[in-house]
This record gives C-alpha cells, structure tokens and sequence, in this order.
C-alpha cells in the first residue's frame, strides 16, 4: 500500500480528522467486545486498536485496487 507525500498532505484533513476517530471508534468497539468476551481491560485496548489499525490498512488496500480511492 503506498499513498504518495503529495496525496497525503493534499487529504490530510480526512486522514488525521475523520480517519483518527474512525479508528478510535473501531478500536473502542473492538475493544469492549473483546472485553465482554472475558479478556481484562488490558488486552482488550491491545486487541481492539490491533484489530481497528489492520483493517484500516486492509480497506485501503481494497480501495486502491479497485481505483476508488480519489
């Protein structure tokens, strides 16, 4: 997955605001299933921001194949 500098600094609004809180609120979701799930807090924050950070990565790379990504 590759974003050039210049692509980056011309989204950096939607990359830094709407694609931070996508991924917190991933997270957190992630987060507290996990934490239902019986694991301590600890690892439900590890696992949660693990799961919501790889599938970022994931559809960006889905994205890009399929040229949606303007």
């Amino acid at each position: 997955l590759e974003l050039s500098w210049d692509r980056l600094v011309a989204m950096r609004k939607k990359v830094f605001g709407i694609g931070t809180v996508q991924v917190m609120a991933t997270g957190l979701i992630l987060g507290a299933l996990v934490f239902l799930l019986g694991q301590d807090i600890t690892h439900a924050v590890i696992i949660g921001a693990g799961l919501a950070l790889s599938s970022t990565a994931l559809v960006l790379q889905v994205l890009y194949e399929r040229k949606e990504l303007a």
